[in-house]
């Protein structure tokens, strides 16, 4: 199976999720988990992600953390991507959701996993 090629808009998106990554990156490292949750809780001004063109373009924001994830030089967890996904899509004013949460049943530790969706479509995590 031969490997699809990317056009100029795709590799560009992936740049701006790899920059992203690495802000969220620095962010975790740096900020408090309180302050993360309360930016990614603020009302920004958003559509929500109901029509065509916004559930392709938040699908195409999904792959393109997905994809710069894959080629970091540095690990990166499902918070980094989810941080880095949401704050792509409220640049572009599409509503979306980072979710968090935890168990401990059944496991030696706790477990914890983020994920985003925009509407009813999951897009990391």
């Amino acid at each position: 199976m031969a490997e699809r090629r990317h056009g100029p808009a795709e590799v560009l998106l992936a740049l701006e999720a790899f920059a992203w990554l690495a802000a969220a990156a620095v962010a975790l490292r740096l900020v408090s988990f309180a302050v993360l949750v309360r930016w990614a809780s603020s009302r920004a001004l958003a559509a929500p992600v109901g029509g065509t063109g916004a559930r392709a373009a938040a699908r195409r924001i999904g792959w393109a953390v997905a994809a710069a994830a894959s080629r970091t030089p540095w690990p990166t967890a499902c918070f980094d991507q989810g941080l880095a996904c949401h704050a792509m899509l409220r640049r572009r004013g599409l509503a979306s959701q980072l979710c968090y949460g935890a168990r401990s049943q059944g496991s030696p530790g706790p477990e914890a996993h983020v994920w985003v969706r925009s509407g009813d479509v999951g897009l990391v995590g």
